[in-house]
């Protein structure tokens, strides 16, 4: 029974093949076929048994990402001084260790009946938790501020990073050069971004310990612009390039919870709207090929650098002041997505 899957595939390719004759009419909107010119957003270079119908298009990623985002140094390491109750403030910031993380993304996406506009639909999820451990005399930056002066023996930053988001757009892609293709772009942008911060101090001179626990939950939605270039350098190999922007409103949550053997518990929360920009821009490489009776399914791989930068996405509360007062500072620190991306694309 292997033979079925064969004849089954074989049966379907036969039934997309262009019957006689098919060509020899073509619907003015398809001036181009008929001429030997193609719209880019049509990957093969033969027109299919019907060149004004939809075509279907498929996306998947593979990302190797780096999170960096601003503002979350949790301790300042240095030497103590021999001078006592002195402290030197000449040391080191002591961040997460950003590491590289996989990622994936989906494309789903409609090309219309004209060739030149399209519609499609983009998830894309990325989960980080950079971890750092420190010893030495270290003055703590997260820690609940009392009125004394004090330092710990040992510091840990841990952030756990979740982000989702969702682009929804419709493009123009008309007919330029063979050699060079642009296609414009807009729509809706939506994304989550939560992050939970957890600091540790132990070993401490004038109190034993200290935890801070910070949560900075973020959603936002907003326009979303653009555009996507495609240089052709000759068999089936492209130079890529892309940029866009989007200004979501964002609705943050913020929440901050303390815990150390002055003060058992203390808990603030906040929340407030407000805008934020993004832009993600891409560079890279791929290679397109087509397969079928026609020419009629195409296949292609790409691989590029991407960047997404979200701005001010770090809204954690931090306390810049000792005693009962506890005025908060937010760091407003930017968030850096980077890496390579590996795309593997589909047509039908």
């Amino acid at each position: 029974m292997k033979w079925v899957p064969l004849l089954f595939a074989a049966t379907l390719m036969a039934a997309d093949c262009c019957p006689p004759g098919a060509l020899s009419t073509p619907s003015a909107s398809c001036k181009t076929c008929n001429e030997g010119k193609l719209f880019p957003a049509v990957p093969c270079l033969d027109c299919p048994c019907d060149p004004c119908g939809m075509f279907w298009i498929a996306d998947v990623s593979f990302l190797a990402w780096q999170a960096i985002e601003e503002g979350l140094e949790f301790a300042l390491q240095n030497n103590a001084l021999p001078t006592p109750n002195s402290l030197n403030v000449n040391g080191e910031l002591a961040a997460p260790d950003f590491k590289w993380d996989p990622a994936f993304k989906v494309n789903l996406g409609m090309i219309f009946s004209d060739r030149a506009w399209d519609t499609e639909f983009r998830w894309t999820y990325f989960h980080s938790s950079p971890d750092r451990t420190i010893h030495g005399t270290l003055i703590p930056i997260w820690a609940f501020p009392n009125a004394a002066p004090f330092t710990f023996g040992t510091a840990r930053g841990n952030l756990e990073l979740n982000f989702n988001s969702l682009d929804v757009e419709t493009g123009y892609h008309p007919f330029l050069t063979p050699a060079f293709s642009l296609r414009f772009l807009a729509g809706l942008k939506i994304a989550t971004i939560h992050q939970t911060f957890f600091v540790h101090y132990s070993n401490g001179t004038a109190i034993e310990y200290a935890n801070t626990t910070l949560t900075n939950r973020a959603i936002g939605c907003g326009p979303r612009l653009g555009f996507e270039s495609k240089w052709r350098l000759g068999k089936g190999f492209s130079f890529l390039g892309s940029i866009a922007g989007s200004l979501p409103l964002w609705h943050f949550r913020v929440t901050r919870t303390d815990h150390d053997p002055n003060i058992l518990q203390s808990l603030s929360r906040e929340r407030f709207w407000t805008f934020r920009s993004i832009l993600e821009t891409a560079l890279g490489f791929g290679w397109d090929t087509c397969f079928g009776c026609r020419n009629q399914y195409p296949f292609g791989v790409n691989a590029s650098y991407e960047l997404q930068y979200y701005s001010e996405q770090n809204m954690m509360a931090m306390l810049v002041n000792p005693g009962l007062l506890s005025q908060t500072y937010m760091p407003r620190g930017d968030l850096i997505l980077h890496g390579a991306t590996f795309t593997f694309h589909f047509g039908f």
